[in-house]
């Protein structure tokens, strides 16, 4: 993990799912396990629906890819190019919520203007 300064940030996020079959509770199981890593980041949630802040986060689940991938891609305002993609196995429940932590960082690094770090850096790091 990176430091981050110490006042909060808020950031929309909307997710939406692509890939058909996925429950809407999927989508809300992974945007609450990316409120819980965000969090560590010192940024706050909030739903789309109302709200106009920016920036805007757009998260993709479940774009699928070459080679029978699938990917979550994280897309910042009105941006056409994803800010950061996770290549996952699956779309199931459990492989999402982990996902949540790589998103959470492309977000994190994106919000406070902290340049990527070599690959893998902040996998796994504690906060």
């Amino acid at each position: 993990m990176f430091p981050v300064p110490d006042f909060h940030r808020i950031v929309v996020v909307d997710a939406s799912r692509t890939v058909f079959g996925m429950g809407s509770w999927v989508v809300d199981t992974f945007v609450g396990a990316l409120r819980v890593e965000l969090a560590k980041y010192h940024i706050a949630i909030v739903d789309p629906k109302g709200h106009s802040l920016e920036p805007h986060v757009s998260v993709s689940l479940g774009s699928f890819g070459p080679r029978h991938w699938q990917s979550v891609d994280v897309f910042f305002d009105d941006e056409t190019e994803a800010a950061g993609s996770v290549r996952l196995p699956d779309t199931n429940l459990a492989t999402l919520e982990v996902a949540a932590e790589p998103v959470a960082v492309v977000i994190a690094r994106r919000v406070w203007g902290v340049p990527e770090s070599p690959a893998g850096a902040d996998a796994g790091a504690d906060p």
